[in-house]
């Protein structure tokens, strides 16, 4: 089923929008959830600053998934009304492997337990100067940083086959 191409477009600006507008109602509900609650729950546990750089990659994700999906619904695959974070095999038409599936559980573990180290390390040294110079410099750079790796993986992670 062919879609219009600006609806898609506008309503994939919206982190979870454009899942609603392929008719995927329930990740697309539970994706502008998690997208709106991110900064109230950062602010809440004392780690605000990184809601932009959470926010970001999420928005990003949600973006080019909804596209994925358009796609796949327009070559007539069938996809399903899952959650969305959803980390078991999805279905026999998605290509992803079990260990693709072990890496994507590593890294969502990974960033739970980061997350709750600065969260612990942000209320145990919040008055402390050198802590807070630490911060900034993470404030100011991290996310640039973050987006200059992201590039250079891209650019890289083919170049040896």
């Amino acid at each position: 089923m062919r879609r219009d191409k600006w609806l898609l477009f506008i309503s994939a600006i919206i982190p979870g929008v454009g899942y609603m507008y392929l008719g995927l109602i329930r990740k697309g509900i539970e994706a502008l959830i998690l997208f709106l609650i991110i900064g109230p729950i950062f602010r809440l546990i004392g780690i605000s600053w990184l809601t932009n750089i959470v926010r970001f990659p999420f928005w990003l994700y949600t973006f080019f998934t909804t596209y994925e999906i358009a796609t796949q619904q327009d070559l007539g695959v069938y996809v399903p009304d899952t959650d969305f974070i959803n980390i078991k095999k999805p279905n026999k038409n998605v290509n992803m492997s079990d260990k693709n599936i072990a890496i994507l559980k590593n890294v969502l573990a990974a960033v739970l337990i980061i997350a709750g180290l600065i969260v612990i390390l942000n209320k145990a040294f919040a008055g402390n100067e050198v802590y807070n110079l630490i911060i900034s410099y993470i404030k100011t750079y991290l996310f640039p940083v973050l987006l200059i790796f992201g590039g250079l993986y891209i650019l890289f992670r083919n170049s040896g086959k």
